[in-house]
């Protein structure tokens, strides 16, 4: 992993934004550095970005102000928002929504059918602060009959929706839990493998639900209200242009940005919280079987961000629960 460019004493000289990429694409990052480099010319702040290993990564380093901008999942910025470590700039809007769906994945040939086929099966999950890949679906599994925890006979967590997908795909997993987007009739528009024919031809969708509030581009609440300023104006405007709309369809399956709608946040914070008290966010990874498949995220290591709360279990887990 690349470190992040030297940081000035004297104020923001260099905005640095980070994201969860494990095992992104050249592609990809290249689309990364395109947007950072059209976001810094249109807030007149240079942008660089740093690629990180999970969403864990990302949290911690915003909390601890070792980058200044942060594309978060839901979770985490519940968490770092209530700390008031963060301040929200901008949600990827698609087709004029700020949500999107669950979704529990098959192989297009699997012979699974409905929920209660889970049983039994191995299942594949992004990462524990993804809410459309990991605490949604367990919360959904558990309203539908299936407690999540104790009808899988492995679990593990790949890192990326896209990695889910591929290890559906791939037949390394029964089933996944990963994003989708509906339209107005509910059937799929778009998922992680909507760029992958190959893999979109393996990919089989068992069941949606949702809604779920989209992720959050956040910065440091302690930036300089000129930066700050700046930043929220031009992340806002970036999706006006050709590139910019380009660039918003490649990375966030986007339409545009917009201000995010804080209280649907709350509706999820208060849905964590719950499903962590009731234990359905404890989960203990087959890790033996994902070392020999995948470059694993390490989930190892204590998630050190101070006062959050502790109830949203997925971004710090309860000591006792973590994996080994």
């Amino acid at each position: 992993m690349a470190k992040p460019p030297p940081r000035s004493k004297s104020g923001i000289d260099l905005a640095v934004l980070g994201y969860s990429a494990p095992s992104a694409t050249a592609t990809a990052k290249q689309n990364m550095t395109d947007f950072a480099v059209l976001l810094g010319q249109l807030a007149d702040v240079d942008v660089a970005v740093t690629a990180l290993p999970s969403y864990e990564r990302v949290t911690q380093m915003i909390h601890k102000k070792e980058i200044d901008l942060a594309w978060l999942s839901p979770i985490p910025f519940i968490a770092l928002h209530r700390n008031h470590s963060v301040i929200p700039l901008a949600s990827p809007f698609r087709a004029g929504k700020g949500t999107y769906h669950g979704a529990i994945i098959v192989h297009a040939k699997s012979k699974i059918r409905t929920i209660a086929d889970l049983r039994g099966k191995r299942a594949a999950w992004v990462d524990r602060h993804s809410s459309a890949g990991f605490v949604m679906p367990r919360i959904e599994l558990l309203v539908q009959g299936l407690d999540p925890r104790d009808a899988f006979s492995g679990q593990h967590f790949c890192g990326t929706h896209e990695a889910v997908a591929t290890a559906v795909a791939d037949k390394r997993s029964d089933f996944g839990a990963t994003w989708v987007s509906l339209d107005a009739r509910r059937n799929v528009i778009r998922g992680p493998w909507s760029s992958n024919a190959k893999i979109a031809s393996e990919i089989r969708v068992l069941a949606t639900f949702g809604e779920i509030p989209a992720d959050v581009i956040a910065m440091r609440s302690d930036l300089d209200p000129a930066t700050r300023a700046r930043l929220e104006r031009a992340i806002l405007e970036i999706g006006k242009s050709v590139q910019g709309k380009a660039l918003l369809t490649a990375i966030f399956g986007a339409t545009e940005f917009r201000k995010p709608e804080l209280a649907s946040y709350e509706e999820l914070r208060e849905q964590a919280a719950e499903a962590a008290a009731e234990g359905l966010l404890e989960a203990e990874e087959e890790i033996e079987e994902v070392q020999t498949v995948f470059q694993p995220v390490d989930h190892t290591q204590p998630v050190d961000i101070g006062g959050l709360e502790r109830a949203i279990a997925v971004v710090e887990p309860p000591k006792s629960k973590r994996r080994r």
